[in-house]
């Protein structure tokens, strides 16, 4: 049951990044799906599930391949030790620019 929380985690973090990618906001891409904006924010934030026909529409409208996505997602959730490991290292580390720290602790989740 933790890997399907973990699951929709990741998917939402990916929905997320990809949004902010394009420069859109929740509303944008709730609209360009013919969702509500509360969906979006609920499965950004990993407290919904969503159907295998809602993630290809929302990967679709963010012009993103699914199938890539959901690889991803997978991948991340299979080395989620390493993940803390790195994690570690990157907040030991001399960075002194705690925005720039944060942007690579962000990309490697």
């Amino acid at each position: 049951m933790r890997e399907l929380e973990n699951l929709k985690y990741v998917v939402g973090q990916i929905v997320h990044y990809q949004r902010i990618g394009n420069g859109w906001t929740q509303q944008q891409l709730a609209d360009a799906a013919e969702l509500k904006r509360t969906t979006i924010s609920n499965i950004e934030a990993g407290r919904q599930s969503l159907s295998l026909e809602q993630f290809c529409l929302i990967m679709g409208v963010l012009d993103v391949k699914a199938g890539d996505t959901l690889a991803t997602a997978l991948r991340r959730l299979t080395t989620e030790k390493r993940w803390s490991t790195v994690e570690k290292v990157v907040a030991a580390s001399q960075l002194k620019e705690k925005a720039l720290r944060n942007h690579i602790l962000d990309a490697l989740k």
